[in-house]
């Protein structure tokens, strides 16, 4: 449980500002840069709250911006919380074998309803299967409004993880006039 404080500590306390030039905020609107602290670089800083990250993410053009972002919002809370999930690990694996268990999913599930990791995997790959035609319908929804937007062939049209909010946005602006501003 310790770990688990620290761990979520860190990232929720995390001061770690990213350096966007004016260039790497364009198509976001100017309520949202107004909002934002510059350095005396002219540069703007922004953290890893959801209202700086969420709309940065679904409106700032510049990929390569949106691809840094989401790097380094993934990797909150840096080194230190790699290191409490290895201890925390080792702890779960020790407590498990201490009981018996060959592993901590068994030792966890063993008063819950799923019993075994077995029948969990078997759920997650019902689901999976289940889920995983209806996603790829949506990113090839995506990839063809980019590839129309774009004027580029359709196998050039990639959505990664930085850009599929982005890609959202502009197909919800197209499609519905959905403005969140």
């Amino acid at each position: 449980t310790k770990i688990e404080q620290e761990y979520a500590r860190n990232v929720r306390d995390n001061q770690e500002k990213l350096e966007f030039t004016p260039d790497e905020l364009k198509g976001l609107p100017q309520s949202y840069i107004d909002g934002l602290k510059k350095n005396d670089k002219g540069n703007y800083l922004l953290g890893f709250e959801y209202p700086e990250y969420r709309p940065f993410m679904e409106l700032a053009d510049n990929d390569d911006a949106r691809k840094r972002y989401q790097i380094a919002f993934t990797r909150r809370g840096g080194e230190k919380n790699l290191a409490l999930l290895k201890q925390a690990m080792d702890l779960r694996y020790e407590l498990a074998k201490l009981f018996g268990k060959a592993n901590y999913a068994e030792w966890v599930l063993q008063k819950r309803m799923a019993k075994t990791p077995e029948a969990v995997n078997k759920f997650l790959a019902d689901v999976h299967a289940t889920v995983a035609p209806l996603e790829q319908k949506e990113v090839d929804t995506l990839r063809a409004f980019k590839a129309k937007t774009l004027n580029i062939p359709l196998e050039q049209a990639t959505i990664e993880r930085w850009s599929e909010a982005y890609w959202s946005e502009k197909l919800r602006k197209a499609e519905y006039q959905v403005d969140q501003e």
